[in-house]
């Protein structure tokens, strides 16, 4: 606030103005001293525009980086590329500390209100009638108190007229604009206009301004820019301008008596123009450095963990990033925005760094800004809501290492964790209650301090159809290929389960195809598999496959037919009649002191025991098969008594019944003992001719005779020793199938015919 001593030099400057006297402004007036302007540091005063213009050219271009010290921004920047900064210096900047005698600090001694720019004019005229402009772009509080949080940038356009003809249309032009007013109508007072328009006036959106009722800045008529930190005015002296967008570089007010009412300023009785401004503003010492977005990253492919930063400085500047052990990274600015990146990467075996500082190199001194607490970033994938179903989220963390647990929150549902699917991947269904409205929007926040709030989209979910692929028939044993791949729709996720049969282990139960062994069963068995897949917003399809099974094929084990040998014989077992997927053998004897060679093969050996009284051996063969199958099957081998040395012992083989005419074998192989010489006669019977009597088995042919016969044959052995044995064997004869003529019937037939027998 202002005393009433402040209240007018309008030939000399502003100042009262600009430290809220307005009110005090009024008292200067006669007949107004007792009105209550009440207009607040930011309000906005009742305003009825009838005619504006605001074109595009109005409004500034950038903002520069928030300074670290009270976090405004270091400067704005008009489309000229004029960059002001906030004007601290007493003697030419309208601002106030609450100790002058000290230096400023934030917040406990600093100013509620600063300006980057300011531009005014000001005129009285008859009767006390007052008018005042201004435009400016202003720095303070929310409430006006220095309170970190609540810093706000915001353009101001103001203009009171008193004096006026109530009632009547004026047209005011400024170096921005053109605007109409009525008098009275525009302010709470008989024949006053009294507009105030600030754009921009929320904590911390300082971009707000840029798009307000000032740019580009005005500078004093043949302005040269000069070194950082001058000035373009000293927020007193008033002289001519220039820079306005539209060339006008001046205020004229146009209206009924007007030039009466300001004689001073009169064109005709109907405008005034007052060509002279003050100035305030301070050419920008920096461009500075802000760090406006940073967090860590981590993966696995590649093994990395880095910062990604971006920060906002002057286009063109240097600017370099590190964080606590890494290199220096030099930023890249994004085309001539002065917005830059950079991705600062950690030496392997770094822990997640927590801060990142970046230097403008292009100062001097360099200025740097350092951001503590970083943390993962946290992006949403899907944020989707299902008409009829349930609200769906998909998010993802930058540490794809860790893969902290990200939790949703928001109206409607108690906050849920997304389950992990790995490198950082997380997914989930809130669980809304069937039929519930979805909430606006989520946030997503991440167990290492991310966040991101995002809106919920509501979608009517495609359907997922599963198809499990046709029932197969495979055999015991066999690897068997499962696949999905003919099912619909946008599927996110497959599971495979058993329903029934033998159990089996699945691989790739989780995924579009899998496998597994066929079990094998000593009976045709059926092995039934669910599919189910799961669509993008968790709708699901169940689909079922039978796999038939075949039983395991038997094996059977054939020991051979039993044998008669003689005692010290080396006797040979086969079980090549054996059948089946046969992948083992094993020979197994009653007596087991039996050493059988080849106990494992299909053909094993053994010598037979020397016996006086001789023995029955059983040996045992059991197959093995391909599935752990078994057979087993026995054959007896009748060893004989063992003869002494120096005995033979003849052996004419068993008796036979042969037909007549038939060739005929006899044999002395079962003789024992060492046989040196066979000799065999031809002891009864039709005579015959014996082919190898000498031999141990000679051979003839049966006689053919209509009467059946048996022929006797004695075998004697020797072994050229002395020692001689006979044997007799016997063979019958069949007697011959008799024939029967028979020349058919007698025939009478004529002379000259053909005749034919019939036998």
């Amino acid at each position: 606030m202002c005393s009433d001593s402040d209240t007018f030099s309008l030939s000399q400057s502003l100042r009262g103005a600009l430290t809220h006297c307005v009110q005090q402004l009024v008292h200067a007036i006669p007949g107004l001293a007792s009105l209550a302007l009440g207009i607040a540091t930011l309000a906005l005063a009742a305003t009825s525009v009838a005619t504006a213009q605001a074109p595009a050219t109005v409004g500034l271009a950038t903002f520069g980086p928030l300074d670290p010290a009270d976090r405004f921004p270091l400067f704005y920047e008009d489309r000229n590329g004029l960059r002001l900064q906030l004007c601290r210096t007493p003697a030419m900047c309208l601002y106030a500390l609450p100790n002058p005698a000290a230096p400023m600090v934030f917040p406990t001694n600093y100013s509620g209100e600063q300006f980057y720019y300011h531009v005014g004019t000001s005129g009285t005229g008859i009767a006390g009638a007052l008018l005042l402009y201004e435009h400016a772009l202003e720095a303070t509080f929310l409430n006006g108190t220095p309170v970190d949080g609540d810093q706000m940038v915001f353009s101001r356009f103001r203009l009171r007229i008193t004096g006026l003809l109530d009632g009547a249309s004026y047209t005011v032009t400024h170096p921005y604009g053109t605007n109409t007013y009525v008098a009275g109508a525009d302010a709470r007072l008989p024949g006053e206009i009294n507009v105030t328009v600030d754009i921009g006036a929320t904590p911390l959106s300082f971009a707000l301004a840029l798009a307000g009722n000032v740019g580009p800045f005005l500078v004093p008529l043949g302005y040269r820019a000069g070194l950082p930190g001058t000035f373009i005015g000293d927020a007193v002296t008033e002289g001519p301008v220039q820079g306005s967008p539209f060339g006008t570089n001046f205020l004229r007010v146009d209206g009924p008596s007007i030039g009466f009412a300001f004689p001073a300023n009169a064109i005709n009785n109907n405008s005034i123009q007052l060509n002279n401004f003050s100035l305030q503003g301070q050419l920008a010492t920096a461009g500075g450095v802000g760090i406006t977005k940073a967090y860590v990253s981590s993966s696995t492919i590649p093994a990395q963990t880095a910062v990604e930063v971006w920060a906002q400085a002057a286009s063109g500047s240097s600017i370099q990033a590190e964080a606590p052990g890494s290199t220096p990274v030099l930023m890249q600015e994004i085309g001539a925005t002065g917005k830059f990146f950079a991705r600062v990467v950690m030496p392997a075996g770094s822990p997640n760094p927590t801060s990142v500082t970046v230097t403008s190199i292009s100062d001097v001194p360099p200025r740097s800004v350092t951001q503590n607490g970083l943390t993962d970033a946290v992006a949403s994938h899907n944020t989707v809501f299902i008409v009829g179903g349930d609200l769906y989220v998909s998010a993802s963390s930058s540490d794809k290492v860790g893969s902290p647990i990200l939790t949703v929150t928001g109206n409607g549902f108690a906050p849920m964790a997304l389950t992990g699917a790995g490198n950082g991947i997380a997914n989930g269904h809130m669980g809304l209650t069937p039929g519930a409205p979805p909430p606006e929007s989520v946030t997503i926040t991440s167990a290492s301090g991310g966040t991101i709030t995002v809106p919920v989209m509501v979608e009517a979910a495609e359907p997922v159809t599963a198809n499990a692929g046709l029932d197969q028939a495979v055999a015991a044993g066999a690897t068997v290929s499962i696949s999905g791949a003919l099912s619909t729709g946008p599927i996110a996720s497959y599971a495979w389960t058993q329903v029934s049969g033998p159990t089996v282990f699945l691989n790739g139960a989780n995924s579009a195809s899998a496998s597994f062994t066929a079990p094998t069963p000593l009976t045709a068995q059926q092995v039934v598999l669910n599919l189910r897949v799961t669509g993008t917003f968790g709708q699901n399809s169940v689909d079922t496959v039978i796999i038939n099974v075949a039983a395991v094929p038997p094996v059977l084990a054939n020991a051979g037919a039993d044998l008669n040998v003689a005692g010290g014989a080396n006797v040979l077992v086969s079980a090549a009649a054996s059948s089946g997927p046969i992948t083992g053998y094993s020979w197994s004897a009653n007596d087991p002191g039996l050493v059988i060679t080849g106990a494992n093969t299909a053909s094993a050996s053994f010598t037979a025991p020397s016996l006086i009284t001789g023995a029955v051996l059983t040996l045992t063969l059991t197959v093995t098969g391909a599935f752990g199958q078994t057979s087993s099957d026995t054959v007896l081998v009748n060893v004989g008594p063992a003869v002494p040395v120096g005995v033979v012992l003849a052996n004419a083989g068993a008796d036979q019944s042969v037909a007549a005419g038939a060739p005929v074998a006899l044999t002395g192989a079962a003789s024992l003992g060492a046989v040196t010489t066979y000799a065999w006669s031809h002891d009864a019977g039709t005579a015959i001719a014996l082919v190898g009597a000498n031999t141990v088995s000679p051979s003839f042919t049966a006689p053919a005779s209509l009467t059946a016969s048996v022929i006797t044959f004695t075998l004697t052995v020797s072994n050229g020793l002395g020692a001689t044995s006979t044997d007799t064997v016997v063979i019958q004869v069949a007697a011959m199938t008799p024939v029967f003529a028979n020349a058919g019937v007698d025939q009478t037939t004529t002379s000259g015919s053909r005749v034919t027998l019939n036998a």
